[in-house]
């Protein structure tokens, strides 16, 4: 049992004060747990209001904080569009404190699924809510072949159900008052048992968990199990005081270089971060801590005053303990009350340390927060404990890195939190220049509206700094040449640069040294922003999932880019990470694969995929590109929208706001086991979560799998091969993955098999990869189940979320019952489906002998008019510039069945052609032909001078006499010219060398152009070993339909005479074709091959769908 003790409401500082508020304690706008703040989103959207909130995280981990508007807050009417303050609470408190996911459909995710009962299911949790399923206008729902409903399609629950699960599905419902459970002994309540196959984020997230079970893991239920005496929750009101910072500083003798880029950064601080009426004092330690300076008001009389005691001598030991004590010391000057809002930043490199340790004095720090920065790798690990224990951030910094200058300008933030003043952080660089010239450019997006300060810091080494400004100069110019000088600030060796001008694009700043000595250079640029809610700046943050990590466990970036609310897309967010022994670059990501939880809102993630060392590691993140706002997104996780009293869904926006340019410092972590932070190879696949179904056919029997490809490490590199299994029963295979049966790839009549996609070789992590399915013919249908595992040859992935379909003949209605009908979902009954399967197959059954009677004796009738029609054709007939052909035929596996095609006689009189394959015999061994020549027109053949239309069979390519464009066939190539089967070869260089990618690999085009037409990615190798012979002067086509895998493999195109041969196929000769050759036919059956003349057919003038005799 958990309930809230305590509620602690923080007050604005702008605010009238009340004697009842009490001062914040650690209690900060950023580390807060629910946010009221404006929603950032422009008002004509919808459920602008939405409470949501911020999870980047995975299962079972904590969110980054709740959301909610004034607005929300304020109006109860809002609040009751989705199901009032109390289920909304305990809605996004458990996505916030427990880490669990939505159990309702996305936007763009399934709303449907196949279930182990064989029925179609809406998703939801539990099963046995009801409901009906209509569009969002309330039409009935269009059911395609597939049987699933459309797209447009959705499940409406009913309104007086009995069932009280779940709280993460839709919490507006009357009834919903708890959370689903799993159903463990077979006993449970039906009202609250977890629906498993259900395809949400909740199931693909937590591997199939309930939200109940994922919530009592957490530390709050363990460590909470028997009797609590629940008090009444106890609401506390903080006010925000003027901040008050004691800067702690390590002046060690291991100081003495460090010193220089020390003061730099905290002059920034002083100048640039501390406000008017905020409090600073100054300790330095070595052998004994030492106050400097006592609590100051912060004005332009004392800032000055406040640099200038900054240490610049270093030496002796380091005794961090007591420098502490003295930083307390100093916020405790009136009293123990008066530690109460006050903060630590402590720096130091620790290198000879002497008592008191840091171990001695974590215990005493009361309530202040405690930030840490960690100069080289050597600092005590208890370090980052000061920063943990009290709330603060801890950081690190590097000699070689410019961390210092970012990190105190982020410090402002943990106490004023987002307003609408603060500092942008637009650039960040340090490198070493001897005597030369450097330039540097940055871009000014159109979201800043202040002016611009940059800070240049030069040292020499050793930490000496610049005697004068004449040895270094640096010179700013706007992107219309406007030029701005710095000035410089000799005690801290910093030149500086300001400008009040807002001009947009690329600036450039220029850097020239005049010391032949190598110079340390660190560069800041820094945008204000003007106070203005209307027109809030781009800004970002970095941050890490864990501070203290220990492999095998995984360690996440994550960058959080925004506009106020509105998250902000751009094509690169870059990590250079400090490791112990280097340096190393990672891409953080936004499009919701992996480690990223939710696209596009704004949150970039990305895994460390490989470590180097124990010790310390920090990040830079770098965001450059074009970039745009997004309005209307679903940011974060939420509740679900009442569709009786709000919109459901609605269209997100992008908003083009121009070429954007970030640099922030993302604070620091540990990694401490000396085995396996030194193992670059921790990590295997990562899982596959996103694993989807799609282009179901019936017909063919297949169905696509798609998923996206994980990497050897996490997302990183290629993976070595999966393991892609099937399974009839949901629970076996939840429960364990290797009671599936593995896929194979070759042709199996009694189980599924891979017919394209090979599982041997993955593609590079972050690809797609799509294999089709083939499944054996069954009596009845049968529900399956898939999910696979990923290996790099030493680690294999957990296995992927689970997805079904059904392969039910296309017996369902053509629609479903709208919303406004009585038709509903209701819980399926497992003992109905033999008995209705069974009734349904016999059905089909039946009409399918009655159709196959009607068509034997329609055949027949047509095979004797067209026996008549061919003692008519003469030898001297020819079409299409045609001489007489030879007979061809192609034989059907090892069986040489005769394919001979046939028109329907709505269409014509039959066919009448015997040598070619732009006709068939008309011999009644099969009906193949009705298809192949779908709506073909045939018209005004003289000597091929007008064009052919070979519609569906040959994807709408046109053959003509002087131009001839086999679209999609031959890629939008041009045949041009060709006098009797000649060819023109002064045609343009880029129609003669067409390639056909796999469709024709490695073909030689001799003499003429010899053309094997086909989607050459869907054939991938079906005629790679196809061979095209010089055809005497014309034309050879081999047409083959797109779906036809494998079918035409090894297939030879022969010489013949002077005229065109085509092969049509259409898409339901699956497999017929296979191994097959084209060969002579027969008429005789003694081998002799015989010549005939091409009868071709045209359409009447009154009737382009009807064919008589030409």
């Amino acid at each position: 049992m958990t309930y809230f003790k305590e509620v602690r409401i923080l007050i604005p500082s702008t605010w009238s004060d009340n004697p009842s508020y009490v001062s914040a304690v650690s209690e900060s706008f950023q580390n807060s747990d629910v946010r009221i703040d404006n929603p950032g989103e422009d008002s004509s959207f919808p459920n602008i209001n939405r409470p949501y909130t911020a999870k980047p995280t995975f299962c079972g981990s904590q969110g980054l904080y709740i959301h909610l508007t004034p607005e929300f807050v304020t109006n109860g009417d809002i609040a009751n569009v989705y199901g009032g303050y109390d289920k909304v609470l305990a809605h996004e408190w458990a996505h916030y404190r427990w880490g669990v996911f939505d159990e309702y459909p996305q936007p763009g995710e399934q709303h449907f699924y196949d279930s182990s009962s064989g029925q179609v299911e809406a998703v939801r949790c539990t099963k046995s809510i009801t409901g009906t399923m209509a569009t969002s206008d309330g039409e009935a729902c269009i059911v395609p072949p597939d049987g699933y409903p459309g797209d447009n399609c959705r499940f409406y629950d009913t309104r007086n159900s009995p069932q009280t699960a779940s709280l993460m599905y839709k919490q507006f419902l009357d009834y919903i008052s708890e959370f689903c459970d799993e159903d463990e002994d077979g006993n449970g309540n039906e009202r609250l048992i977890h629906n498993a196959e259900a395809p949400n984020r909740q199931n693909r997230y937590c591997e199939m968990k309930s939200v109940w079970q994922v919530m009592t893991e957490h530390s709050d239920f363990v460590t909470s199990q028997g009797t609590v005496n629940i008090q009444p929750t106890k609401f506390v009101r903080v006010r925000q005081r003027p901040a008050r910072y004691v800067i702690v500083i390590d002046n060690s003798a291991s100081m003495f270089a460090r010193l220089l880029p020390l003061r730099q950064a905290i002059y920034i601080f002083i100048n640039e971060v501390l406000v008017d009426g905020e409090e600073l004092g100054l300790v330095n330690f070595n052998d004994n801590g030492m106050v400097i300076s006592n609590l100051t008001t912060v004005n332009d009389n004392t800032r000055t005053t406040l640099f200038m005691d900054l240490p610049t001598q270093a030496e002796g030991a380091t005794t961090i303990g007591g420098g502490v004590e003295k930083g307390l010391d100093v916020l405790n000057t009136t009293g123990e009350i008066n530690t109460l809002g006050g903060r630590l930043i402590v720096l130091t490199d620790e290198r000879r340390k002497t008592e008191p340790f840091i171990s001695d004095i974590i215990n005493t720090t009361g309530s202040v927060l405690i930030h840490t920065i960690a100069i080289g790798n050597e600092v005590d690990q208890n370090l980052e404990s000061l920063a943990t224990r009290t709330g603060g951030r801890q950081f690190l910094h590097q000699d070689s890195s410019t961390a210092l200058f970012d990190i105190f300008s982020q410090f402002g933030v943990d106490l004023r939190g987002a307003s609408a003043e603060e500092l942008v952080s637009e650039y960040i660089a340090n490198f070493t220049m001897a005597d030369g010239l450097r330039r540097i450019t940055f871009v000014r997006d159109n979201t800043l509206r202040g002016g611009i300060t940059i800070y240049v810091g030069v040292a020499r080494e050793l930490g000496f700094g610049l005697g004068s400004e004449d040895h270094f100069e640096v010179r700013l110019e706007s992107p219309s040449g406007r030029g701005s000088q710095s000035r410089f600030e000799i005690s801290a060796s910093l030149f500086i640069v300001e400008t009040n001008s807002q001009e947009e694009g690329m600036w450039t700043l220029t850097l020239q040294s005049k010391d032949p000595n190598a110079l340390n250079v660190s560069v800041l640029v820094l945008a204000e922003t003007e106070e203005d809610l209307t027109n809030l700046p781009i800004t970002a943050s970095g941050f890490w999932a864990t501070s203290d990590l220990n492999p095998p466990q995984v360690q996440t970036a994550f960058v959080s880019l925004s506009r106020g609310y509105n998250p902000v897309i751009v094509p690169e967010v870059e990590a250079t990470v400090e490791t112990p022994n280097g340096l190393k670059k990672m891409k953080l990501y936004d499009d919701g694969i992996g480690e990223d939880i939710v696209q596009g809102d704004g949150i970039y993630s990305g895994f460390l995929s490989s470590l180097d060392g124990t010790g310390r590691y920090s990040a830079q993140f770098s965001i450059r590109g074009e970039s745009q706002i997004v309005n209307g997104a679903r940011v974060g996780v939420g509740a679900a929208v009442d569709p009786e009293k709000g919109q459901a869904e609605w269209n997100v926006t992008y908003e083009p706001s121009g070429d954007v340019q970030r640099t922030i410092t993302g604070g620091s972590f540990t990694c401490n086991n000396a085995m396996t932070c030194t193992d670059s190879n921790n990590y295997g696949p990562y899982q596959v979560n996103n694993l989807r179904r799609r282009d179901f056919s019936t017909e063919n029997r297949t169905v696509e799998l798609t998923f996206t490809a994980p990497g050897a490490n996490l997302m990183d590199g290629r993976a070595r091969s999966y393991d892609i299994r099937y399974s009839t029963s949901f629970e076996d295979f939840r429960s364990t993955f290797a009671s599936g049966v593995t896929l194979g790839t070759a042709e199996n009549d009694e189980k599924p098999y891979i017919l394209s996609g090979n599982p041997n070789n993955p593609s590079m992590a972050r690809n797609e990869e799509i294999y089709t399915i083939m499944f054996p013919l069954r009596s009845v249908p049968e529900t399956y189940f898939f999910a696979l595992t990923a290996t790099d040859g030493t680690y294999i992935s957990p296995p992927s979320n689970i997805v079904s379909f059904n392969t039910r003949p296309m017996v369902i209605p053509p629609t479903m019952p709208p919303f406004v009908g009585s038709t509903t979902l209701e819980p399926t009954d497992n003992n109905l489906l033999p008995i209705l399967g069974a009734s349904v197959f016999l059905l089909l059954l039946l009409l399918l002998i009655l159709l196959l009677l009607l068509l034997l004796i329609r055949i027949r009738k047509k095979e004797k008019k067209t026996e008549d029609k061919i003692k008519a054709v003469t030898d001297d007939e020819h079409f299409l510039g045609a001489s007489k052909l030879e007979s061809d035929t192609i034989h059907r596996n090892e069986n040489r069945h005769r394919y001979d095609h046939e028109e329907d006689e709505t269409r014509g009189s039959g066919l009448v052609n015997t040598g070619g394959y732009s006709g068939a015999e008309n011999r009644g061994k099969g009906d193949h032909g009705k298809d192949d020549y779908r709506r073909a027109h045939r018209t005004d053949l003289p000597n091929g001078r007008d064009p052919q239309i070979y519609n569906d069979t040959f994807r709408n390519a046109l053959r003509a006499a002087q131009a001839e464009r086999g679209h999609d066939l031959a890629r939008e190539a041009e045949r041009m010219s060709f006098p009797n089967g000649g060819f023109d070869h002064d045609i343009p260089a880029n129609v003669r060398g067409q390639a056909y990618d796999d469709g024709v690999r490695n073909a030689e085009r001799q003499t003429n152009y010899n053309f094997l037409p086909g989607n050459p990615h869907a054939l991938r190798n079906n005629v790679r070993e196809a061979e095209l012979y010089q055809t005497g002067g014309d034309y050879n086509f081999l047409a083959v339909d797109s779906r036809q895998s494998d079918v035409l493999s090894h297939a030879q195109c022969v010489r013949n005479l002077s005229d065109y041969q085509f092969l049509p196929a259409e898409a339901q000769q699956y497999g017929d074709l296979r191994m097959a050759n084209i060969e002579y036919a027969n008429s005789n059956k003694n081998g002799e091959r015989i010549r005939s003349t091409a009868n071709l057919l045209e359409p009447s003038p009154q009737q382009g769908s009807r064919y008589h005799r030409v």
